[in-house]
């Protein structure tokens, strides 16, 4: 199968006589492009493709992966997309990738113009919805002089960098919600949340402000107060939810995951992003909080905060362990979606985000 009319390598599915498969092939990132060939191995006559634009009522557009695949290498596919729930499958994962990964990234640090304080790379920009030329630096703060290839690669046209792309890529992938969907963000001051709400008319966003106002009440400023630990939210209220490094600032993980869960209606799903070491098996605890007293345990590690110049202290570390704890808090699923795609501007290493279902 190949997507749009890409000259990438076809992903094969072999069938043994009156053998069945189930294929969801994602679209969207194609706008509606698509492109299937049937052969039979022992009859080399036989072929029969399926090629065209799924239209959806909207105005269409030609091909827009034409242009973007012409300096594209053909030893990766478009996008790598991974789901791994447990370390040996990470383990595994490596061995038959990270290869290609390691190669697809050689060739991108080798095409960087030496000594340019900021540069650009092509690629296909997934919330755009066309190709762009991704503005990269060195400038992002805690690495000088190198590249943060997960908080740079940004799209000129809506600013998104490279994780935001990457996690609202996946949430269409993982989701499939339609636009009177609800679905509740744990942000609500950012780009992403507006992005969100011009798609899902029910979204609802928030922010932490503590004690400031009482929970699920709205300040001057139209901003609503959540904690992550106890929503205001009556159960079984949303079809989806997405939390981008939010849960690393929460002392109780199994509070937030279990009223995550609660609010989910059966079938939903959680997208959630954190700080994540692949190499570890078990979670790793910063910092604690009780009775209001927080006691560190490893040097102290603030995030930015869109409300504070102050930054929020990040608690975990999380390693695989998470999964188990997704399970725990009633989550039927869970798995880590891990992700690389040159041809869309997900450089550096893979990158990691967690899907649950409720």
């Amino acid at each position: 199968m190949r997507q749009g009319k890409s000259p990438l390598p076809t992903d094969r599915l072999t069938l043994a006589p009156g053998g069945k498969t189930e294929v969801v092939w994602f679209v969207a990132a194609s706008s509606g492009w698509y492109d299937l060939e049937v052969t039979d191995a022992h009859d080399g006559a036989l072929r029969r493709r399926f090629a065209g634009c799924v239209e959806s009522g909207k105005p269409s557009i030609s091909d827009p992966l034409i242009g973007v695949w012409s300096n594209m290498p053909v030893s990766a596919p478009a996008m790598m997309i991974h789901r791994l729930r447990s370390y040996e499958d990470y383990v595994s994962f490596k061995d038959r990738a990270g290869d290609i990964i390691a190669r697809e990234m050689a060739e991108v640090d080798a095409a960087i113009p030496p000594e340019l304080p900021e540069f650009t790379i092509p690629g296909f920009s997934y919330p755009a919805r066309r190709e762009v030329a991704f503005l990269v630096d060195y400038g992002f703060p805690g690495e000088p002089g190198r590249v943060s290839w997960r908080e740079r690669v940004v799209c000129p046209v809506t600013s998104f960098n490279n994780r935001m792309r990457g996690a609202i890529h996946i949430f269409d992938v993982e989701a499939g919600l339609y636009p009177d969907s609800d679905v509740y963000l744990t942000e609500q001051v950012s780009p992403m949340y507006r992005y969100f709400k011009e798609i899902y008319r029910n979204a609802i966003g928030s922010e932490y402000m503590g004690d400031a106002i009482p929970l699920g009440h709205v300040d001057e400023r139209g901003l609503r107060n959540e904690d992550l630990t106890k929503l205001s939210f009556p159960d079984k209220s949303f079809d989806a939810l997405m939390s981008l490094d939010v849960l690393e600032h929460v002392p109780n993980t199994m509070k937030a995951l279990s009223d995550c869960h609660r609010v989910l209606n059966p079938g939903g799903r959680a997208l959630i992003s954190a700080p994540f070491n692949q190499e570890e098996l078990r979670n790793t605890l910063r910092a604690t909080a009780e009775n209001g007293e927080i006691r560190h345990l490893l040097e102290p590690e603030y995030h930015l905060d869109p409300l504070s110049e102050d930054g929020i202290l990040s608690f975990h570390d999380f390693g695989w362990e998470i999964l188990d704890q997704f399970k725990e808090a009633g989550f039927r699923d869970a798995y880590a979606v891990c992700y690389f795609s040159r041809a869309f501007g997900y450089l550096g290493e893979e990158q990691f985000i967690f899907s649950a279902i409720a």
